[in-house]
């Protein structure tokens, strides 16, 4: 069926339909405030809940926007909702989920009335998930007329439960410190049931073979605690970062435990580093831990190819020698070390530097490895004792600059200076320093006062300005001098073009007794002494000379008229004397639009003013808009397509539900003007349908 016609017969029966409505007012007894209820439900995670909407006294309601936040992890079943009893054949029915909002949109094109005002009016099924707990339910109302007006309801909330056990550990880091292989350590945590049903603990992984959890499997009632002891013995050195898995079957499910530890063996050769100098030197120090007499040492250091060994650097502890000499070489990046005694002496000490040596940083920033290799800690008897060694990480720090190698000011115009902001990242890890910048454009400047810092991490914008001098285009080099290691030097160019921004701009308004009124704006920089332009509109309205007024900006000025073709008329503004309109912003002239065929309608129509001429006192012309339009809009036509129709409300409803919808119609879709887009709007976009005569 032809939806116009349902429309039209709709509109013939409101007419009885109201005077019935009055007849019923007058002799029915009052009736209770309307309420709308939501049900309560629960569920264990993974099932689902069914919820209704209950509603009482809602039979002058034709729609209802009913909003629902929804706790985390609580989320609709799709496709599961089912109208109730008060909905009747003639509504529409849309529940979406957006974020954790669930929401339900109940609404007639026919603008009907819910059937009978009371009884379910949605029902719907909820996921549970999340983590357990009761959770409350107040959803948010509106309730809309037939003449889209506000009926106000009393609103009662509902519940989900969420039915599950939870854990929750005392601790989630463990570190255990520097501790001695071959020795057993060990650490409490407590696990507690955080649910509402009993939790039941099966196993813990660890993911290094050398540590172990007491304590599992075990049940914990909802409430309940359970100590459980974490242990390490390690076997070897070196640091030690683990995790050790919880496993259960608790709603959050399993929980990590991060375990760090720095077991060391016996003997053990350990390189250290210090800071990194003001010369870029970074100091060394290769320290012993030994239980067994060593006698003597050797070691091997490849460096990294942004690290040098400074010459004469290397030196032994003299507090542990007993007459013992150090011997080094450094040849192609590979440093060598021997420690001995003619008298296989003992090296005096357990612990603590053994020697030392720097190193100068030659490369880029970053981290880098000194890892001792042919490690040779030596007894009385030949025997190698080395149980482990330990690396050194080197972190060498420099800025790092970042900036975009050109800059495009694009088409500006002349009435102003040009300014552009130019973000300069710093990447490095320690402060930028832009010492100098140099322009070989004297009209472009750069306005920081230098030196400029830039700190680790972040960003400053440089203003540069360009003072337009005349039309056209310009372009500039700029060079940044930095103590970026990388990169001392950034070179950046720099374009841009300037007019003279003078432009005329249209607007209109239609006025009773069939006229339109059509106000020219002109935007200049420059002085203008005259203007033409050619106005293109619906051949249904015409223009006279004498219905042209011109503002004060153009009071020294006359104006004249012809008729080029049955839509377009030739303006022109001039001066007898050839006095300027001088620069500003502002109406120039009102052009008052009569209409000639009665069924004519501006709405939808574009006005075009083409062929711009402005000139100057010197003859030339100086319009930077040779063409401007003005579409005439029309109230309701939220899809822009120059009608009022049923497809409009769906637009509507589409930007209620959050759908993708062209440019500019959310804007156009609040009809009511309130600052929101609501079921009132499909009321009254449903209105203007009905009463659209175009």
């Amino acid at each position: 069926m032809n939806i116009a016609f349902v429309l039209m017969t709709h509109l013939r029966k409101r007419a009885a339909v109201a005077l019935l409505s009055v007849l019923c007012a007058l002799t029915a007894p009052a009736l209770a405030q309307p309420t709308v209820g939501l049900t309560s439900a629960s569920g264990h995670p993974g099932e689902e809940m069914e919820m209704a909407v209950v509603v009482q006294g809602l039979d002058q309601v034709t729609a209802v926007q009913m909003n629902i936040p929804l706790p985390q992890g609580v989320s609709y079943v799709e496709n599961s909702a089912t109208a109730g009893s008060v909905v009747t054949a003639n509504h529409q029915l849309q529940v979406t989920q957006t974020g954790q909002e669930l929401k339900i949109y109940v609404y007639s094109l026919q603008l009907a009335a819910l059937q009978g005002g009371q009884g379910p009016l949605v029902s719907f099924r909820l996921l549970a998930g999340g983590l357990p707990g009761n959770y409350p339910l107040t959803p948010s109302v509106v309730l809309s007329n037939a003449q889209g007006g506000n009926v106000t309801a009393g609103v009662t909330a509902g519940s989900v439960t969420v039915l599950s056990p939870a854990i929750a550990l005392s601790v989630k880091d463990i570190d255990f410190g520097q501790v001695p292989i071959r020795s057993t350590h060990t650490r409490s945590v407590v696990a507690t049931n955080t649910g509402n049903e009993p939790l039941a603990l099966t196993a813990a992984e660890c993911s290094d073979a050398e540590m172990t959890v007491a304590g599992l499997p075990c049940t914990i009632q909802p409430g309940g605690q359970q100590n459980l002891t974490v242990s390490y013995a390690p076997t070897k050195a070196g640091e030690t970062d683990a995790t050790v898995r919880i496993l259960s079957d608790a709603a959050n499910g399993t929980q990590t435990i991060r375990v760090k530890a720095l077991p060391y063996s016996v003997n053990e050769l350990l390189v250290k580093t210090t800071a990194e100098g003001s010369d870029g030197q970074i100091g060394v120090s290769v320290e012993m831990r030994n239980m067994e007499p060593i006698v003597a040492v050797q070691c091997v250091f490849a460096l990294p190819d942004a690290l040098q060994f400074a010459e004469g650097s290397i030196q032994m502890n003299a507090s542990r020698a007993q007459g013992h000499l150090l011997s080094s070489s450094c040849t192609d990046g590979m440093l060598k070390v021997y420690i001995h005694s003619a008298s296989n002496a003992v090296l005096t000490g357990n612990e603590g530097e053994l020697f030392s040596f720097r190193v100068q940083s030659i490369g880029a920033s970053g981290n880098y490895t000194l890892s001792p290799s042919e490690v040779v800690l030596s007894n009385a008897n030949g025997q190698n004792m080395l149980s482990g060694t330990q690396d050194a990480t080197v972190h060498l720090s420099a800025p790092h600059i970042e900036a975009a190698g050109q800059i495009d000011f694009g088409a500006q115009p002349m009435d102003k200076e040009i300014k552009f902001s130019y973000p300069v990242r710093n990447t490095g890890e320690t402060p930028l320093t832009i010492s100098r910048i140099e322009i070989d454009n004297p009209a472009i400047t750069a306005s920081p006062t230098l030196p400029l810092t830039i700190a680790a991490g972040a960003t400053r914008n440089l203003e540069i300005v360009y003072q337009p001098e005349q039309e056209g285009p310009f372009e500039g080099i700029m060079q940044l001098y930095c103590d970026d290691p990388d990169q001392q030097m950034l070179v950046v160019s720099m374009a841009g073009s300037t007019y003279y921004d003078n432009r005329l701009s249209l607007s209109g308004v239609e006025r009773a007794g069939g006229q339109f009124a059509l106000t020219v704006s002109l935007h200049n920089t420059l002085p203008i002494t005259a203007l033409q332009a050619d106005v293109h509109w619906n051949a249904a309205y015409t223009l006279r000379a004498e219905d042209i007024s011109l503002s004060d900006r153009a009071g020294n000025h006359q104006v004249a008229l012809s008729q080029v073709s049955a839509d377009t008329y030739r303006l022109f503004v001039y001066s007898a004397d050839n006095q300027s309109i001088a620069a500003g912003d502002g109406a120039l002239l009102t052009l008052i639009y009569n209409k000639v065929e009665p069924n004519a309608s501006a709405y939808g129509t574009t006005i075009t003013a083409s062929h711009i001429i402005l000139s100057t006192p010197e003859g030339k012309d100086q319009a930077s808009l040779a063409a401007t339009t003005l579409v005439v809009g029309k109230k309701g036509d939220v899809n822009a397509d120059g009608l009022v129709t049923v497809a409009d409300v769906t637009a509507v409803v589409d930007v209620l539900l959050e759908r993708q919808v062209p440019a500019g119609t959310a804007e156009r879709a609040d009809i009511n003007g309130d600052g929101r887009v609501s079921i009132i709007d499909v009321v009254e976009a449903i209105q203007l349908v009905l009463n659209d005569k175009h």
